[in-house]
């Protein structure tokens, strides 16, 4: 397993391309580094397919929810409204996008990925060697990438991938615990639009139309965290983003909401051991370091 690389996508950059190709990319979060990296729900005009290797995942939808600690194939579906949670520990992953109409999609894969299907995901837990023999597969397609003249092989590789996700949704015929709250969807995106404003359960409340008191249990019970957990995890996270396109302290606090810029230092320390501004320079040398 690689380690101490740690890579992220740009997904609305990846969104055009994918139209017409397959995209492969490979991440790896190590134990210590925050993995809890919330944001609204959110959909995309692909497939996404990851081959999770290591870590605990909790994928969530308007209308389900998926959790698997250990290997496990996980599919968004096109069009489908999802967000993750990534719990504490080493994180590794190999994604894929592709687009349904992909060309390549082969036979078997046809039913998995029809979008007839009512989940909006599906889970599917794989034992040790398979996930061992899948993320052999992968890897090779990561190298792939890098070639300019390797549409045909990446097209059969992928192909064997997806037969094998096939297989697997016929042999773990996948069983999403439902919810009565697909109103947190709306929820979350007024949490991201309204980032910068006060924030409370009551408004949070008012604005979806539910009780205090379902609002709190609704996410405890499908986010796994309370509401007050959730508005400051959110806040971090655009606050991550700011400071690492050069913001400033002081204006990054108040755009992500927080009182003042001591407070939002003391919070920012909390979820990442550092303060903003150490973030900001740190992310700024590794952005002008060059590549050993």
């Amino acid at each position: 397993m690689e380690t101490n690389n740690l890579f992220r996508a740009d997904r609305d950059n990846l969104a055009s391309s994918v139209n017409s190709r397959i995209t492969w990319d490979h991440e790896v979060i190590p134990a210590g580094e925050s993995t809890l990296r919330l944001e609204p729900y959110h959909k995309h005009p692909h497939h996404e397919l990851l081959l999770i290797t290591a870590g605990h995942v909790t994928a969530l939808t308007p209308h389900g929810r998926y959790s698997h600690s250990g290997a496990c194939l996980l599919l968004y579906r096109a069009q489908r409204a999802h967000t993750q949670v990534n719990r504490s520990g080493v994180y590794e992953r190999f994604y894929i996008w592709f687009p349904p109409d992909y060309k390549g999609i082969p036979a078997s894969a046809t039913t998995l990925l029809s979008p007839s299907r009512t989940e909006d995901a599906v889970l599917l837990p794989l034992a040790t060697r398979a996930a061992q023999e899948l993320a052999s597969v992968a890897r090779i397609l990561l190298e792939l990438e890098k070639q300019p003249d390797a549409d045909e092989r990446k097209r059969l590789l992928t192909g064997y991938i997806l037969s094998e996700a096939a297989e697997r949704g016929r042999l773990h015929e996948n069983a999403p615990r439902h919810t009565e709250a697909p109103y947190l969807a709306d929820v979350t995106a007024f949490v991201a639009a309204h980032l910068g404003e006060k924030l409370t359960i009551e408004r949070l409340a008012e604005a979806a139309g539910v009780g205090r008191t379902k609002l709190t249990g609704d996410f405890r019970a499908y986010l796994g965290m309370s509401v007050n957990q959730y508005i400051t995890q959110t806040r971090i996270n655009r606050a991550r983003a700011l400071l690492e396109a050069g913001e400033s302290v002081e204006h990054t606090a108040e755009r992500c909401g927080f009182a003042d810029s001591g407070y939002f230092i003391r919070v920012f320390r909390q979820y990442e051991q550092t303060t903003p501004l150490r973030y900001r320079t740190a992310r700024r040398e590794q952005r002008f370091t060059p590549n050993a």
